[in-house]
């Protein structure tokens, strides 16, 4: 133990676990979107009151038990010191002690922001560390985005190394990397995936927030409206797994929210649903 923490010291890095996609996006975009931590009762807790409303899930070590059972994955290693010096940065312990009993931590650290991405991206990033298998069948679909990952990692100069043992890449044992696999070094067709259109339920409590009139909502916003005026028991548990489904993905109204809370000096969600509950019930009645 003593041991592993001398070496973190030593290295000076934190870790980010992701997937292909995401790996890319950040090289593609030059920045990493960032977690809402309003969505649950825990992250909140974890904000520690006025922190800043979204994060990054970071790791002080190799073997943080958040990733390392991974069947297939990308680490991203982070260089400490940059992202220390620009940014708010402190350990949590989000599976709490009963968990710590069980042999199991996930060394989490936080990076704590007022805005919903962390720009520059490039800058903090030292290494990716890929586990893939060219036969697995997870991995044969996001073949194309580790080819690109791979060219858009070294056109940024940055190391990138392929792994095709789980021990080898959980330790980041350069030594037993492997080349890309050259499945992945051709151009790929990009199995086709089934996907559900996002679903964009916050931005209809936004508009609840910027309307004052009944007639001027949408027919999904008149529904809201309605709801949370009728079924106060239920509207609460609704809006918070609606904050948790869109926690990290900003563009779905989540930072809408956020942004609506700091004008207004809110804490938590239900603070500002109450409000959004209250102006519609006074417009009810005097409509």
């Amino acid at each position: 133990m003593h041991i592993i923490k001398l070496l973190e010291r030593i290295d000076n890095v934190f870790y980010h676990a992701t997937y292909a996609h995401s790996a890319l996006e950040i090289l593609k975009t030059n920045r990493l979107k960032l977690t809402s931590s309003i969505g649950t009762p825990t992250d909140n807790n974890l904000r520690g009151g006025k922190a800043p409303p979204y994060y990054l899930s970071l790791t002080r070590s190799k073997v943080g038990n958040y990733h390392v059972d991974w069947p297939s994955g990308i680490i991203i290693v982070l260089d400490r010191n940059t992202l220390r010096n620009n940014n708010i940065v402190r350990p949590v312990d989000y599976w709490g002690p009963e968990v710590k009993q069980m042999g199991k931590s996930e060394m989490e650290e936080r990076l704590f922001s007022d805005k919903p991405y962390l720009e520059n991206a490039i800058k903090y990033i030292k290494e990716f560390h890929v586990l893939a298998k060219p036969n697995d069948n997870f991995n044969k679909r996001s073949g194309p985005d580790y080819r690109k990952l791979f060219i858009a990692a070294k056109k940024n100069k940055i190391p990138i190394y392929f792994y095709d043992d789980r021990d080898a890449w959980k330790l980041q044992n350069r030594y037993k990397s492997v080349k890309i696999p050259a499945d992945f070094v051709k151009p790929q067709k990009r199995t086709p995936r089934i996907t559900r259109p996002q679903r964009k339920y916050l931005k209809t409590y936004v508009e609840l927030y910027y309307k004052s009139k009944t007639d001027d909502l949408s027919d999904a916003a008149k529904t809201l409206s309605y709801n949370i005026r009728r079924y106060s028991l239920d509207r609460n548990a609704v809006f918070l797994a609606d904050l948790h489904n869109s926690k990290s993905k900003p563009e779905l109204g989540i930072s809408a929210i956020v942004r609506i809370m700091k004008k207004e000096g809110l804490s938590t969600p239900i603070e500002f649903l109450d409000m959004l509950t209250n102006k519609w019930e006074k417009i009810a009645r005097s409509e």
